[in-house]
């Protein structure tokens, strides 16, 4: 006996899916289904049902396929991740971190803050070895004892500094040791003495102007000449002695004594300004004159030498001479170090040490001329020493 009964009716899904991808699985999920007709089923709409879509990194899977965040690191994803690139951190790599997306981990070279001297850029700034000052320690390379006179003595300490070059060196600087006493007012030994006619018992002068006679000063050399003639004829006294070198002879030391230690009358008649030189051997003459090779001083004078060079520091000796290597000699032999030069700094290491100053070499017989009457003043503890 067959149903018959036509009260029956058809039952429709409560759930429908229309995507790509497995329902259930993942981020895919079943949507609420609207009929056009409920007694066929038929559907007219699938509402909130989710397929799958490409793998991203969020903690889902998005691709349904049963496996979380499949996605692979990309240099895209590395400069979207990472604030930067730069120095060390251009080996940064990144990784999924499910909800928290991309995240950048940077070296182990990576520092905040650069500390490290070691010839990388550490906190990716694009700049190596850029170490703030407050976080460098204080340094000082000369006798400790020489900083208790701190009130009277010039002398303090420097701070390391890492080689702007990137070699990874620390080397001190800014730090001021004690020099040879030639100011007067100061305590430059650091001894806690300052300096002052009483201390000052020399009275013989003995001074070398060492002149680049190259082709390169012919600009300079008539007001040089001009300025040495007009400073040399205040000192009347033989107690002033003077001496001219060329520092640019022929000769195969490039040095040429012009006039040995006599009057001032000597020296004026020694200055030539059509002298014609070769390479400039400014630095084998700060050495040469300084360890007495070239001439011979009075032990009992002040000891000075005044180099003029439009030329950077120069050695043609064997092996080569360097610039703080003749401040040390000058120093060990109480011989004071000037230099006029287009660039004054390059001879601080040579003038510093031995209380001398490093001057501009100017065009101008009368800039020249004064600069060079300070160095007596400043020596003889007095306002002219003639």
């Amino acid at each position: 006996m067959g149903c018959s009964d036509t009260n029956l009716s058809l039952v429709c899904p409560s759930s429908c899916y229309e995507e790509n991808g497995n329902a259930g699985v993942g981020a895919c999920a079943e949507g609420t289904p609207i009929y056009s007709n409920e007694e066929t089923c038929e559907l007219d709409d699938c509402v909130g049902d989710v397929g799958s879509v490409s793998e991203t990194c969020n903690g889902i899977d998005d691709d349904c396929d049963g496996v979380t965040d499949e996605v692979y690191a990309t240099i895209d994803r590395r400069k979207d991740a990472c604030d930067t690139l730069k120095g060390v951190c251009a080996s940064s790599h990144v990784y999924c971190d499910g909800e928290n997306g991309w995240v950048c981990e940077k070296p182990d070279t990576y520092e905040s803050t650069e500390t490290s001297c070691d010839g990388l850029d550490n906190d990716c700034s694009g700049l190596v070895d850029d170490i703030a000052i407050s976080e460098l320690t204080l340094c000082y390379s000369y006798d400790p004892i020489t900083l208790v006179n701190q009130a009277t003595g010039h002398c303090h300490p420097g701070y390391w500094h890492c080689d702007p070059e990137g070699t990874g060196e620390m080397t001190c600087v800014s730090e001021q040791g004690p020099k040879r006493e030639t100011v007067c007012g100061q305590d430059a030994d650091c001894d806690g003495q300052v300096y002052s006619q009483d201390t000052n018992q020399l009275d013989k002068w003995q001074i070398v102007f060492g002149v680049d006679y190259s082709g390169s000063m012919s600009t300079y050399i008539d007001n040089l000449s001009l300025a040495l003639d007009s400073f040399v004829s205040q000192f009347s006294s033989p107690q002033h002695e003077f001496a001219l070198v060329n520092i640019a002879a022929t000769n195969p030391t490039h040095l040429e004594i012009l006039a040995d230690f006599g009057p001032f009358s000597a020296l004026i008649s020694a200055l030539d300004p059509d002298l014609n030189g070769a390479e400039e051997a400014s630095i084998d003459a700060i050495h040469a004159v300084c360890s007495g090779d070239l001439l011979e001083f009075n032990p009992n004078a002040h000891k000075i030498y005044v180099g003029f060079t439009d030329e950077p520091g120069q050695t043609y000796s064997s092996p080569p001479q360097s610039i703080a290597g003749g401040g040390d000699v000058c120093f060990q032999n109480d011989v004071v170090v000037y230099m006029f030069s287009l660039s004054p700094y390059e001879w601080e290491d040579a003038t510093d040490p031995t209380g001398g100053t490093s001057f501009f070499l100017s065009h101008r017989h009368r800039s020249m001329l004064d600069d060079l009457n300070t160095i007596v003043k400043e020596i003889s503890c007095s306002d002219g020493g003639q």
